[in-house]
């Protein structure tokens, strides 16, 4: 007996059975024994839903002892929050600031006396050689055509190989390009830009919303149409190195913006306001108050509604150049 025992305890303490040693001192300390799971894999639990927080903590100044004090601070979550609010007037960035209400036809002689606002209009693709008449200078050109699409809101009779013969290097020899271009002729747009030493850099996706902030849809050949896509091109820099002075305000602005789809006079999708913003912010030295700016935009909407400072807008005699 004592030779077993003795036998079991050497092989217990033997310190290259490390496994004994531990099934040793269980069995003396009374320790519980792993229970082996049976059966298949572990069900995965229900995530439970976040507790309120009841506390945090705060840190403060103890200028007794001149040290920072650490402290936990209950949170009554029935207990009213107090905010408090600056003096008046109220920073713009606090909330929307509502303007006064005031009649279309003062709003629309405002815009009738912009003196640095030009308007045109002419048959663009017919006459597009003489819109260097214009100028030759300009920093950005903003084209919106009705393209010839099916199911297209705005479906007009403009096709990729016009918008092609359109001199975009002799408008904006060293500056951007702004089109926007529909889903069925996005890549076509690109190669037809490519051809007149323009490079696409970026884009701007206008997602239409409707007045219940649902988003809205269209019919189009392949999938639904809820959305514009506004492609910038720049003149080639690696050819043109002028395009490198061109002085560029660079923005922490998003790529998608979610606006209200509005109709205008003549029917077609009315360009978001803060599109023409994000432009005139992008090239600080195209438009100065109270001079010519250095901004066009090409089948644009006649009347006073288009108007804008800075800008020279030509609008397509053929109106959306339907069929």
């Amino acid at each position: 007996m004592l030779d077993r025992l003795e036998g079991n305890a050497v092989g217990f303490y033997d310190s290259d059975n490390e496994g004994g040693a531990d099934e040793f001192w269980s069995e003396i300390l009374g320790a519980a024994k792993k229970k082996r799971r049976v059966g298949g894999p572990r069900v995965p639990r229900e995530p439970r839903a976040p507790k309120p927080q009841k506390s945090h903590m705060i840190t403060a100044y103890n200028s007794d002892n001149q040290m920072l004090m650490r402290k936990k601070k209950v949170i009554d979550p029935r207990e009213p929050n107090i905010l408090k609010l600056p003096a008046h007037p109220i920073p713009e960035s606090w909330g929307k600031v509502i303007r006064p209400y005031r009649p279309p036809s003062e709003i629309e002689a405002e815009k009738l006396a912009l003196p640095d606002c030009t308007q045109h209009v002419m048959d663009i693709v017919k006459n597009c050689e003489k819109l260097t008449d214009l100028g030759t200078d300009f920093l950005a050109v903003h084209a919106n055509p009705p393209w010839a699409i099916d199911d297209s809101p705005d479906k007009g009779s403009i096709t990729v190989e016009m918008v092609a013969k359109i001199p975009f290097h002799k408008l904006a020899p060293y500056g951007f390009v702004f089109m926007w271009v529909e889903k069925e002729n996005l890549s076509a747009v690109c190669d037809a830009m490519m051809d007149q030493k323009f490079v696409y850099v970026e884009n701007m996706t206008w997602v239409q919303m409707m007045p219940n902030n649902t988003i809205a849809g269209a019919r189009a050949r392949y999938l639904r149409r809820s959305h514009r896509t506004m492609l910038m091109f720049r003149r080639d820099v690696r050819q043109f190195p002028e395009a490198k002075e061109v002085e560029l305000r660079h923005q922490r602005t998003a790529d998608v913006t979610l606006d209200v789809l509005q109709t205008s006079s003549t029917g077609r999708r009315v360009v978001p306001q803060h599109v023409y913003k994000a432009m005139e912010t992008l090239l600080p030295e195209a438009y100065k108050a109270g001079y010519k700016g250095r901004l066009l935009e090409l089948w644009s909407e006649p009347g006073a509604e288009a108007r804008r400072s800075g800008w020279t807008l030509v609008a397509d005699e053929k109106g959306k150049g339907k069929k």
